[in-house]
């Protein structure tokens, strides 16, 4: 006769096997097997929560280089790449849960690293909504103190070239200038 401890023992081993629900079964063997039907079924599980997550950590600049959708193609290719290989154990949905959340986290971690790296800083970019304005209706401060600059150096200038300057960006040809003087 068993004792109680035993016994204990053993009922936690016999609900550990069943703790895992019946999809995650079929979605570990069908990793194991390959069976795209039962990948496609996870894939219909996962894909809008590990976006959603993904979403919730790229920041908005990284979101301009690197797609939520992008991050979590990744997360499946390395999850099913390896649970094929057996390299998981997974005793339950939330243990699978909370391996495709890390691994989530992991690849964005990677690719702001990779995007952040000095020759590909973030930092560095520039986007049309801080350059000069397109449609010409305001000049930009860079734009503005460009033309200070260029003033200041003007007035350097003898008068005879400061006149030359100022009939150059009235659009007069070289010939047309050399007319007038």
């Amino acid at each position: 006769m068993a004792g109680p401890r035993e016994d204990e023992d053993n009922l936690f081993q016999d609900n550990l096997s069943d703790a895992m629900s019946d999809p995650t079964k079929r979605w570990v063997q069908g990793f194991r097997d390959g069976d795209p039907d039962l990948i496609a079924e996870f894939w219909n599980e996962y894909e809008v929560r590990l976006r959603r997550l993904a979403e919730r950590n790229l920041g908005q600049q990284m979101r301009r280089r690197v797609g939520s959708e992008d991050v979590v193609q990744s997360v499946f290719r390395t999850f099913l790449r390896r649970a094929h290989q057996d390299e998981f154990e997974l005793a339950d949905g939330q243990s699978l849960a909370a391996l495709l959340s890390t691994i989530t986290l992991n690849k964005i971690r990677e690719k702001v690293r990779y995007h952040t790296r000095q020759k590909r800083g973030i930092d560095r970019e520039r986007y049309l909504d801080t350059l000069a304005d397109l449609a010409g209706k305001e000049t930009t401060p860079d734009e503005t103190a460009a033309f200070h600059e260029v003033e200041e150096m003007i007035c350097d200038f003898n008068q005879d070239e400061q006149h030359i300057i100022q009939l150059r960006l009235e659009n007069y040809t070289h010939q047309e200038i050399a007319q007038r003087l």
